[in-house]
């Protein structure tokens, strides 16, 4: 299961790595969702430079949680 897992993270990485062919800053939605946190990382891992963002109100679960991920990746995070 360990390996199956590597390889699916690897190939998901590689292909958002794809995806973002620009050298400029991408822009993300970042919300509470898991969808959202594995593309943050995947972009994080592909060193590919982004800015979040998330829309909510003050004190959400969504932006709460995603200032937390946005920290974790480093990514320049709005909301």
């Amino acid at each position: 299961l360990g390996e199956a897992a590597e390889a699916i993270g690897t190939a998901f990485v590689e292909a958002v790595r794809r995806q973002c062919k620009s050298k400029r800053r991408i822009g993300i939605t970042l919300s509470g969702g898991l969808d959202s946190r594995l593309i943050v990382a995947a972009t994080a891992k592909a060193n590919i430079a982004s800015d979040t963002f998330t829309w909510g109100k003050d004190g959400c679960f969504d932006r709460v949680f995603a200032a937390d991920v946005a920290k974790r990746f480093g990514t320049t995070h709005h909301d």
